[in-house]
């Protein structure tokens, strides 16, 4: 939450902005920050922890007790909308899941999954959300990794999208991927995700009944963004899709 209040703050004044990999990959300086605060404020209180960030402001180490952190989830969305971002941070254990917190810093809510404990929207329990098919479903997917999509695993995302009840493109894996906790969308699909993008969020839509499944691919331009990653509310609607798919 003190690290929303700074965000807040900060996108008030002037911000850098710096290209990493290609012109649609940005950081900003206030990304930077972010994660400095909050690694250093779980350093000071837990000092033999490990880390995996997406800036690098600590050396990476995915140890027994190992914090994996995206300081802002949907950069281009703070930078451009100014919404749609969110905090991402996750806690594994002897490399197991344990919680993951996702704060969408504009709306000021706080999503928090505990595995076998369940998950929770600022601080209230959240309920499995009712059964839905591809048919009754909305899918996440950004139209210009339709082609990767199909060429790691042939699936056919026109034919899904056709499918389904329709598409949209949010721009935040951490927040989309609690929304179909949330009933708010059914299916994400990305196939360049790295593991600070996913590994909060996915804690919290499997303590709400959801599943994921995540295929490591060799991405020699951005070898962090290894992970092809289909999250969807349910095992059968997971299925479903796959089943558009070369993998099944």
């Amino acid at each position: 939450m003190k690290a929303g209040n700074f965000i807040r703050n900060r996108i008030k004044s002037s911000f850098e902005i710096t290209e990493k990999t290609c012109v649609s990959d940005l950081v900003t300086d206030v990304d930077k920050e972010t994660e400095s605060f909050l690694v250093n404020s779980i350093i000071d209180k837990y000092p033999e922890d490990t880390f995996i960030t997406e800036e690098r402001t600590v050396n990476s180490d995915f140890g027994d007790k190992c914090w994996i952190i995206d300081p802002i989830d949907g950069t281009l969305n703070f930078i451009y909308e100014q919404k749609n971002y969110a905090i991402s941070v996750a806690y594994y254990g002897n490399k197991e899941p344990a919680f993951g917190i996702v704060y969408d810093v504009f709306e000021d809510n706080l999503y928090l999954g505990i595995k076998n404990k369940g998950s929770y929207v600022n601080g209230k329990k959240v309920n499995r959300p009712p059964f839905n098919t591809l048919s009754t479903g909305i899918v996440d997917v950004n139209l210009k990794n339709m082609g990767l999509i199909k060429e790691l695993i042939n699936l056919d995302m026109e034919e899904v999208c056709k499918a389904a009840l329709n598409f949209r493109h949010l721009g935040s894996a951490a927040i989309r991927i609690c929304d179909i906790a949330l009933n708010k969308a059914h299916v994400y699909i990305s196939p360049n995700l790295a593991i600070w993008d996913y590994a909060a969020a996915n804690i919290f839509l499997k303590e709400c009944g959801g599943d994921y499944w995540i295929l490591k691919t060799d991405n020699k331009k951005s070898p962090d963004l290894n992970s092809l990653v289909i999250a969807a509310q349910n095992k059968d609607l997971l299925n479903e899709v796959i089943n558009y798919s070369s993998i099944c």
